[in-house]
């Protein structure tokens, strides 16, 4: 009998000593924990991402970047009588070696003038008499204004220009355009006489 209670006290201790051991289990690791590294990670860019593609377009070339709509080019049309303070009063003795009369704008604007149609209309008369040639109309501003903008205006100053030739019997296909800005002034000055001569178009065959 003794026995038996020195056994019975030996195998309670055991089992004290045993539940008093057992590990506390985990309340969770990081990889559940919502905000850990898995969390945040999903939200993150790639680490090889390229920054410029991660927010809106940049400005580059030509018409990326703002829009047209952010800053107004010149008014709508493409005809008006006004002069192109007096530069297009020469535009006649200023005809290229292939034939081509340049055409000048007034600031700001794309709309042709009275000269500048007189002027279109001795290239188009050019053209029709000289069939197998086309012609590529090339936009060009002063150097006032942003680069994006002046390369917006300078094309549409080649296509009032496009546009007119065909309405004189040109072909669509035979008349290329293209804006240069402000890259290429035909004058290298900083005043308004010069910036008068840069505010143009000029025609080169192809």
């Amino acid at each position: 009998m003794k026995h038996f209670r020195i056994f019975t006290i030996i195998l309670l201790a055991g089992c004290l000593l045993a539940s008093g051991c057992t590990k506390k289990p985990t309340t969770g690791s990081l990889l559940d924990t919502p905000g850990g590294d898995s969390g945040s990670s999903a939200s993150a860019a790639p680490s090889g991402a390229d920054p410029a593609t991660s927010g809106s377009t940049s400005a580059g070339s030509g018409l990326s970047g703002s829009s047209m709509s952010e800053e107004p080019v010149a008014d709508d049309g493409s005809m008006t009588g006004s002069s192109a303070s007096g530069i297009d009063s020469a535009a006649g003795s200023d005809a290229t070696i292939t034939g081509f009369t340049p055409v000048y704008f007034d600031f700001d604007q794309y709309t042709l003038t009275l000269s500048s149609r007189e002027s279109l209309s001795n290239n188009a008369s050019f053209l029709r008499a000289n069939p197998g040639m086309n012609v590529t109309i090339e936009g060009h501003c002063d150097e006032r204004g942003s680069d994006q903008y002046n390369i917006a205006l300078g094309e549409r100053r080649a296509q009032a220009a496009q546009n007119y030739l065909i309405s004189l019997g040109v072909e669509r296909s035979r008349v290329n355009v293209v804006s240069y800005g402000e890259e290429m002034p035909a004058n290298p000055g900083h005043d308004e006489s010069a910036w008068a001569e840069n505010r143009r178009c000029e025609f080169t065959s192809r």
